[in-house]
């Protein structure tokens, strides 16, 4: 008779090399319990049989030493001592390959389900097939098979015969596989088990981690679908039993990662809700547990191989503050514990998706810091391997709105790049995966967010092809799912920054459609709403940076309505807080282009005032630390929109200060760009008109450097195109007022090469357009101004002069309509023109 001490003491060790190794989130329930007494069983039996097989006796003795210096690595040892449990010849109380399951589990998967396999459940009793039957859903779901563990422990929720604590176990780990697929399944399945437990008064404190837990995935489900105070609630019920439980058992490092959880949890949902304070305090205690632990255990890389998500909270903590260089050391960190988990154990699907959600966030700081290309090559490889686990799973709507978020992730950067086909391709897939979401899961709250990013996203594809109204109808559709769900109380944090940034874009789209007072009354309500959250939020470094955008972006729409003082007052907001914050932060390049952008409104604000010196001097210097911040980067196609825009107004202030060389030079390398850029995007119309404004750009320069014939090429080329394109957006009046524009041009070559009959047909048809803006736009500051500078022009010219005071009445009276913005100087220097003419 073998020594039971012995037998006892080799147990213990190789338990605890195991539980080392290998710590999981779900503490040691009814089910873990069971497996634990039957690997006790199966080295009792190792025992007795070892006198006559010396290979076991081997294997035995390495126990104590397991994963020591000089000692066998675990996964080495529970391979041998699974295939030494198959040569057990005496009778057993279990069948050897249920037992060989439960001994090489811990390490191997895929091996435990194929001995499970040959294991005969029907021979086994009530109480063995139970527990068997969920150790067999478990590693199924463990090896991306949820849908079978799905359909296997469905049914044991409801079987009779068997003991609460069981029954307790297999509710909650249905509940997680639930979530996979239908949320309020497994919050209906959860509740249960919180019900049962309340129910069982005299003898509640025997399932307080089961209520614990319970209450924890209640608080993250609660958190996914919106409902934020709800999350705390849960949350804050679960800590206050991890609390108690640790004042017992103060260093039992499950229920120290249980805390953490839970911690951060709660954290999240009090940033939600404003609570930005609390909710610092709460995610620095859950990093102190962490960080407490791993300070305790420096040498314990098993410990560490289960804190990814930990790396991953001090990451978005890095993140949140703007810090990109922690943040991305903190992700780098956890993805490599995911790959090395992954490369350990390939069929365990927990590794890879713990490594794909870092490497998503990997992409989204390089992103953040203008390495695009760098964040595009590693998408590719996750993508594939998520592919891979939804054909395994195709029922898993984690899985496809994973996908989905990857596929925006990679539309975005495509865009960022103006490779606008490529993003479209994206977005395309992420909304067949969402869409699967949606329609397989009837609690919409918990994928709302997700769809918004979409919408938001395809509206912007739509007016990259003119479909202004199209967007406007996809936007308007948004906000009133924005409406609906805040008034559901869901998500309010995200829905008001959603709220803000959908209203941003509508407010483009009024305002290039023509709609100017809809355009108008939209953008002051956004910047308003913007400015609100920001007041009430201060310590929030996501609210301040979209709120700089917002300024920015109101800025130069007021720019657009003459509102000079109004856009002054905004842009100096933005430019002062993102100089701030990109010198706390000069790896953020994010940051950085949001405060170019803002400069680049500043700039347009100086060519309009007629300060073009200022504005000339200005554009070199932007110009140059665009250049330089290209070199430090893997891919400089953002920065070349942003650079091309600068050209843009370097080009004007050279035009009208008569530096003909400097004109040609950027005019040169814009067409370059530009041209680039249209072959990677052939069918953009913002790149399509860019390009059309280019070649008014170059026809003015020829026509300057007395080249009036190359002059009127370009010009006639930019004309077709933008007729062109007025055929095909006919609502898209941005496009006459660039062929006004033209028509004005070549109507003044033609007189210079005394060609008086296409001088006058031309500038004929400018009049033409003249009328129409003025009566189309009457709203339309913009409009009206364009308006009077063709009549202004047209009155200058040899073939009109007969109704040159006519038109210049008519000049006049377009400029009283816009007479409200009399603070634009050029307004002013126009208006001064005229009366003199007149009086002259």
């Amino acid at each position: 008779m073998v020594n039971k001490e012995i037998a006892d003491g080799l147990y213990t060790k190789l338990q605890s090399a195991i539980t080392s190794k290998l710590r999981s989130l779900t503490h040691t329930d009814a089910i873990r319990k069971w497996e634990q007494e039957l690997r006790r069983y199966v080295i009792g039996r190792l025992c007795q049989e070892a006198s006559s097989h010396p290979e076991m006796t081997k294997a035995l003795n390495n126990i104590p030493a397991v994963d020591l210096d000089g000692g066998v690595k675990l996964a080495i040892l529970l391979n041998q001592l699974t295939s030494l449990t198959g040569l057990l010849q005496k009778k057993s109380k279990f069948p050897l390959p249920l037992m060989q399951a439960i001994m090489i589990k811990p390490m191997n998967v895929q091996a435990a389900l194929d001995h499970l396999q040959r294991c005969d459940f029907e021979k086994l009793a009530s109480k063995q097939k139970y527990c068997a039957n969920i150790l067999k859903a478990e590693l199924m779901g463990a090896a991306g098979r949820m849908q079978e563990a799905y359909t296997l422990l469905k049914p044991l929720l409801d079987q009779k015969g068997q003991t609460l604590e069981l029954r307790l176990s297999c509710s909650m780990r249905f509940a997680k596989l639930a979530r996979s697929r239908n949320t309020i399944e497994a919050q209906t399945t959860l509740h249960a088990v919180v019900r049962q437990i309340e129910q069982i008064k005299p003898s509640q404190e025997k399932w307080q981690r089961e209520f614990a837990e319970s209450a924890h995935e209640l608080a993250s489900l609660s958190y996914l679908c919106g409902h934020h105070q709800r999350c705390v609630q849960w949350a804050q019920r679960a800590l206050q039993i991890w609390n108690r439980l640790l004042l017992k058992e103060p260093e039992l490092i499950d229920l120290l990662l249980l805390q953490a959880g839970s911690l951060r949890t709660l954290s999240l949902a009090q940033e939600e809700l404003g609570e930005t304070q609390l909710s610092q305090a709460s995610m620095a205690q859950a990093t102190d547990i962490i960080q407490t632990l791993l300070t305790a255990h420096p040498d314990n890389s098993s410990l560490a191989s289960e804190l990814p998500k930990s790396h991953d909270v001090k990451g978005d903590i890095h993140l949140a503050n703007l810090d990109l260089d922690k943040a991305l050391q903190a992700y780098s960190a956890s993805a490599a514990l995911g790959a090395h988990l992954s490369f350990r154990d390939p069929i365990n699907v927990r590794w890879k998706l713990e490594e794909l959600a870092s490497a998503m966030r990997i992409a989204k700081v390089l992103k953040k810091m203008g390495r695009l290309q760098d964040a595009l090559k590693m998408l590719p490889r996750y993508l594939t391997q998520l592919e891979a686990l939804i054909a395994l799973d195709p029922e898993n709507l984690e899985y496809r709105t994973t996908a989905a978020q990857l596929h925006i992730q990679a539309g975005d950067m495509h865009w960022q790049r103006e490779d606008h086909h490529q993003a479209e391709v994206e977005f395309r897939f992420a909304l067949t995966a969402l869409n699967y979401a949606i329609e397989h899961d009837s609690h919409h709250p918990r994928w709302v967010l997700m769809y918004l990013m979409l919408m938001q996203r395809l509206s912007e594809l739509e007016m990259s092809k003119g479909g202004y109204e199209k967007a406007f109808e996809l936007l308007s559709k948004a906000q009133l799912v924005i409406s609906q769900a805040m008034n559901q109380n869901v998500h309010a944090r995200k829905l008001s920054q959603f709220f803000v940034a959908i209203n941003t874009r509508l407010s483009d789209c009024a305002f290039d459609s023509g709609k100017v007072s809809i355009g108008m009354e939209i953008q002051k309500k956004t910047l308003q709403q913007a400015t609100q959250y920001q007041r009430e939020r201060p310590e929030s470094m996501a609210w301040l940076t979209l709120l700089c955008r917002i300024q920015t972006h109101a800025a130069s729409h007021y720019l657009k309505l003459g509102m000079m003082q109004e856009s002054r007052e905004l842009w100096e907001k933005a430019i002062a807080s993102l100089s701030q914050q990109c010198a706390l932060h000069p790896e953020n390049m994010e940051v950085s282009d949001y405060l170019v952008r803002a400069q680049l409104v500043k700039i347009e604000w100086l060519c309009q005032t007629g300060d073009l010196t200022q504005a000339h001097q200005l554009s070199l210097i932007l110009m140059t630390q665009i250049r330089v911040s290209q070199k430090d980067l893997s891919d400089d196609q953002p920065r070349q929109a942003m650079l091309c825009e600068c050209l843009e107004h370097f080009v004007f202030c050279c035009h009208h200060l008569k530096k003909s060389e400097q004109e040609l030079a950027a005019l040169n390398e814009l067409e370059r760009i530009r041209k680039a850029q249209l072959q990677i995007c052939p069918d953009s119309v913002p790149l399509q008109s860019r390009y059309f404004d280019l070649l008014l750009s170059m026809g003015r320069n020829a026509f300057n450097t007395g080249m009036i014939h190359r002059g009127i090429a370009c010009m006639n080329q930019a004309l077709k195109g933008y007729n062109d394109l007025h055929e095909k957006h006919h609502e898209q009046h941005q496009y006459l007022l660039a062929i006004g524009d033209i028509l004005v041009s070549l109507g003044q070559a033609y007189q210079k090469l005394n060609n008086a009959s296409a001088s006058q047909l031309t500038l004929d048809k400018a009049l033409q357009v003249a009328n129409w803006l003025g009566k189309a736009g009457h709203d339309s500051y913009v409009m009206q101004l364009a308006a009077a500078k063709i009549f202004f022009a047209v009155s200058q010219s040899n073939a009109y002069e007969v109704q040159k005071m006519d038109l210049l009445t008519m000049a006049e009276n377009q400029l009283r309509s816009v007479q409200v913005h009399l603070q634009n100087p050029a307004v002013n220097a126009l208006m001064q023109i005229i009366t003199a003419q007149q009086q002259g």
